[in-house]
Parts: structure tokens; sequence; C-alpha cells
């Protein structure tokens, strides 16, 4: 684990410090462990598994079922300079086939897909060729007031046995 936290956090997200509870997890996450985030909505969950993503190997994986949401964050994350991307049903076919191309050469450290995207073969060819050190999914099935984040270190068999 880093031994400064603070250099990356400043560097990469241009904050100089944490919010209350977001050292812990991520210290959490980079021993390994899987962590459940629990915190109010803009209390900055969002930035603990993008911060863990860019202090270890492999991709990160971050489900979400709102769109806009994953836009806006893979937007925020490319102004600086970090290497993400989202693939969703809503896109035209060529973008997603350019997107999965380039995930499978490795160019994204996330990638934020929506729940469908799992059950997606071209999808899941294209991550056979990665490491999918993180799985971060963000649950809306309850109110906003009792939204997590769930942040798992996974292996590619992270797909639940039906």
């Amino acid at each position: 684990m880093p031994p400064d936290l603070l250099s990356p956090l400043l560097t990469h997200f241009g904050f100089s410090s944490f919010r209350p509870g977001q050292k812990e997890a991520i210290h959490s996450l980079l021993e390994g462990r899987h962590t459940l985030v629990v915190m109010p909505t803009g209390a900055g969950k969002s930035l603990i598994y993008q911060f863990a993503a860019l202090q270890l190997e492999g991709l990160t994986l971050v489900i979400s079922p709102l769109i806009a949401l994953m836009k806006d964050q893979v937007d925020s994350l490319t102004r600086r300079g970090i290497p993400a991307t989202c693939i969703n049903s809503a896109m035209p076919a060529s973008e997603q086939t350019e997107r999965l191309d380039y995930l499978a050469r490795g160019d994204y450290r996330i990638v934020y897909i929506s729940p469908e995207r799992l059950r997606s073969v071209p999808f899941l060819q294209a991550l056979r060729s990665r490491t999918v050190s993180r799985l971060a999914r963000r649950s809306w099935s309850v109110p906003p007031a009792k939204r997590k984040e769930v942040i798992h270190p996974i292996h590619l068999n992270f797909l639940p046995k039906k």
C-alpha cells in the first residue's frame, strides 16, 4: 500500500484531503479486502474505487444502471487524464465495438458498464484478455439515502452461477 495517499489524491483528483470514511475504505481495498461503502449521496463514494483503481494493477469494472452517471464520471476521469470509458446499449454498435477493442488492448483502467453488459458475449470476450482486479457495483434499488457502493476484489469468474 502506498505510504502517502495524499500525493496521488492531489495529482489525480485535485483534492488535498479525504472526506470522512474515504481513506479507511481505500486502505481496505488496497489491502485486498471486500469493502462495503455506505455514504450519503455526494459524500465521495466514487472517488474510493476510482482512487484504488489507479493504485492497483488491473482493470476496475463499475456496474451501474444509470447511463447519465456513467457518462459524467467518465468525462470527469478523462479530463484528468485517467483512462476510462463506459459501454452501454444506448451507444451505436460501432462505438461499442471500438471501445471493446480498446478494452481488449488494455487501454482503460476503469470501465463503466450497464448490468446487462455482463450477458454480452463480445464484452465478455474483450474482458478475457484483461485482469479484472476490482468490481464496483452501484446499488440504486433503494432510496437515495440508503444507496451504497459495493467494491469487490475479484477474479475472472466473477459472474454469478445460476
